[in-house]
């Protein structure tokens, strides 16, 4: 009998005429039970939220991987800012054209026009693409939902700098 049979205790499941041996062989009922876990519905199997999965993944400097599972998440559940979000910080650590990051970016901010986070990330995107204006706009409206956002004002006084406006620079840090 093999090893997984003897583990699971698989032979009571199957007609005494087979005998000792697996009708379906160990490899492909292996393969089965693991398609099985995979496609289960995360909370059913107690695995992590994949969206804090991947933001751990960020965290970590795995940029990669932390793509590869929040893009298919993010089409999975298109009206998830937070995904959006994420996939916009991630495509600007990979290196990628800041028009895509700035897509997402905008989309998340579109989807949850109340989360200061997203404004400040667009801001960076747009401060990255040399867009002083555009930059200067999205950290206002950080700040405007979140008083209290720190590096929304550091950013803002930074960006007022660039433009020239020194003034303003000096009252938004």
């Amino acid at each position: 009998m093999c090893q997984f049979r003897r583990i699971w205790r698989l032979r009571d499941a199957f007609p005494e005429s087979l005998g000792t041996q697996c009708y379906f062989g160990c490899m492909p009922l292996r393969a089965l039970l693991l398609t099985i876990l995979l496609l289960w519905p995360a909370a059913a199997h107690g695995s992590p939220d994949p969206l804090r999965a991947a933001l751990d993944l960020f965290n970590t400097g795995r940029y990669q991987e932390c793509y590869q599972l929040v893009s298919v998440y993010a089409q999975q559940h298109p009206e998830s800012a937070a995904a959006h979000k994420l996939l916009g910080m991630n495509l600007y650590m990979l290196g990628r054209p800041v028009r895509d990051a700035l897509g997402e970016m905008r989309k998340a901010t579109e989807l949850a026009p109340r989360d200061a986070d997203a404004f400040y990330y667009l801001g960076r995107l747009y401060f990255s693409a040399d867009n002083a204006p555009m930059a200067l706009q999205a950290y206002e409206k950080t700040v405007e939902l979140d008083p209290a956002h720190l590096k929304g004002y550091t950013q803002m006084g930074q960006t007022l700098e660039v433009l020239g406006r020194f003034d303003a620079a000096a009252k938004a840090y």
